[in-house]
C-alpha cells in the first residue's frame, strides 16, 4: 500500500516538471490531421485559426512550431492563457488550442497623472465598455497618445516596455472587468552641463527654472534654451535627455559650445585736409570672467582734441530675484561737422574768420553718470 501509494505520486511529480520545464505534452513526430480552438466566447475562431501559421496539415507535429503558434495567439491580445495540446484522431493527432478570454471592460480607472487628467487619455482608446479587453489594442492606444501627450503638451509619459510583471503592474484588468492603468508623466533626474570651459556652471544654472525632480516638461525645456540663447554666450546650446536606471526618470544633458564673443578694437586713420591722425580704442566683454557680467569700454579721439569716453557695466544677477545692475559712465563731444562756409558757399578750407577747416552748426558735449536697477516682469 505504502509503495503503491508512492509510485503514481512521483509520476505525478515528474509529470509535473516536464510540463513546466519542457512545454505542454505533445507528441512530437505524429502527423497533424486537424487544428482546432476550444474555450473562446466572444472571440471568433477564425481570426485564432488564422495566427496559427508554423503548423500545418499533413506534416509532423513540432515543438518549436507549436510554442511560435502559441505565442502567436498570445499576441493577439484577448487571452490571459493559451494552452496547447494533442489528441489521437483518425490514426493521427489533432491539436487543440485553449484559450481562456480576457473579462469584458466595464470601465477605466487610471491613476498617477498629475499634469494630464485621466479624462483627456479615454478618447485615444478604441475599447469600449462591453467589449473582451485586448492587451495588444490598449498597449497601442497607449502609444499613440503618448506621442501626442509629447507633441502637443511636451509631456512625456515612459515608455511601455519592461518585464511582464511590470507591464501587469501598469495595465491589468480584474475579474470584474474594471481596466486599471499606472500612467505617469517622465520626471527630471540630474541635470550636467558638458562644453563649459570659460562660463561658470551656475551662470547657466541660474537660468533654468526646470530642476531635479520636476515633471519633464518640454516646453519649459524649450523657453529655457531660448532664455539661454539670449544670453549670446553660445554659439550652440543642445540639450538631449537620457534614461536612467529608475523607470520614469530621464536625466537632461546640456550640451554647450561656447562662442568668442570679446572685441578688441584699435583704429588710426589719417586726414590730408588738415594732416591729423584719428584714433580709437574699445573693448567689450559679454563674460566678463565667465560670471555672465557685461563690460565694455571705448576711447575716440579725433583731429580737434575731441575725446569720447564710454564704460558700461551690467550685472544681470544681482540677487535671487533677478535683479539686474547697470552702470555708464560716459564723456562725449558731439559735432555736427559740415564743410559748407556760413555764405552758403562750398567752404574752402583757407576762410581766416575760422580757427580750423570746417564749420560746426552745434558743439555739444556730455558728461555723466547712469545707475539702473531692473526686474524681469515674466520670466520668459
Amino acid at each position: 500500500m505504502k509503495r503503491v501509494f508512492k509510485i503514481p505520486v512521483l509520476l505525478c511529480v515528474v509529470l509535473f516538471i516536464f510540463m513546466v520545464l519542457g512545454g505542454p505534452v505533445l507528441a512530437v513526430g505524429e502527423v497533424v490531421l486537424s487544428v482546432e480552438v476550444t474555450g473562446n466566447e466572444q472571440v471568433k475562431e477564425e481570426q485564432i485559426l488564422q495566427a496559427i501559421t508554423n503548423t500545418r496539415l499533413g506534416e509532423a507535429l513540432d515543438r518549436q512550431a507549436v510554442v511560435k503558434d502559441q505565442q502567436a495567439v498570445m499576441d493577439l491580445g484577448y487571452f490571459a492563457m493559451v494552452e496547447p495540446y494533442a489528441e489521437e484522431f483518425l490514426g493521427g493527432i489533432k491539436l487543440v488550442f485553449r484559450v481562456v478570454e480576457n473579462p469584458k471592460i466595464t470601465r477605466f480607472e487610471i491613476q498617477g497623472l498629475e499634469r494630464i487628467e485621466p479624462e483627456e487619455v479615454l478618447p485615444f482608446f478604441r475599447q469600449q465598455p462591453g467589449d473582451v479587453f485586448n492587451y495588444a489594442t490598449m498597449m497601442n492606444d497607449l502609444v499613440m497618445a503618448q506621442q501626442y501627450f509629447n507633441e502637443e503638451k511636451g509631456l512625456l509619459i515612459p515608455p511601455f516596455t519592461g518585464s511582464a510583471g511590470e507591464i501587469n503592474e501598469m495595465m491589468r484588468i480584474d475579474e470584474d472587468g474594471v481596466v486599471h492603468l499606472q500612467l505617469g508623466e517622465a520626471r527630471l533626474g540630474r541635470i550636467r552641463y558638458q562644453g563649459l570651459e570659460k562660463t561658470k556652471e551656475f551662470v547657466v544654472a541660474r537660468e533654468m527654472t526646470l530642476e531635479e525632480g520636476d515633471i519633464l516638461d518640454l516646453n519649459i525645456l524649450r523657453e529655457d534654451t531660448q532664455q539661454l540663447a539670449r544670453l549670446q554666450l553660445f554659439s550652440d546650446i543642445a540639450p538631449r535627455l537620457q534614461p536612467t536606471g529608475e523607470p520614469g526618470v530621464m536625466d537632461l544633458i546640456m550640451e554647450f559650445k561656447e562662442g568668442e564673443n570679446r572685441n578688441l578694437i584699435l583704429g588710426v586713420s589719417y586726414t590730408p585736409v588738415d594732416n591729423t591722425l584719428l584714433g580709437n580704442f574699445g573693448i567689450m566683454d559679454p563674460n566678463l570672467l565667465g560670471l555672465g557680467q557685461k563690460l565694455s569700454f571705448s576711447m575716440e579721439f579725433n583731429p580737434n582734441n575731441v575725446f569720447n569716453f564710454n564704460f558700461e557695466f551690467q550685472e544681470p544677477w544681482l540677487d535671487a530675484k533677478q535683479t539686474s545692475l547697470g552702470l555708464k559712465l560716459y564723456s562725449n563731444h558731439s559735432l555736427d561737422l559740415s564743410s559748407r562756409s556760413l555764405d552758403g558757399g562750398i567752404f574752402s578750407g583757407n576762410d581766416e574768420r575760422f580757427d580750423n577747416k570746417y564749420t560746426y552748426s552745434y558743439n555739444e558735449k556730455k558728461t555723466g553718470l547712469n545707475l539702473t536697477l531692473g526686474r524681469p516682469l515674466n520670466r520668459h
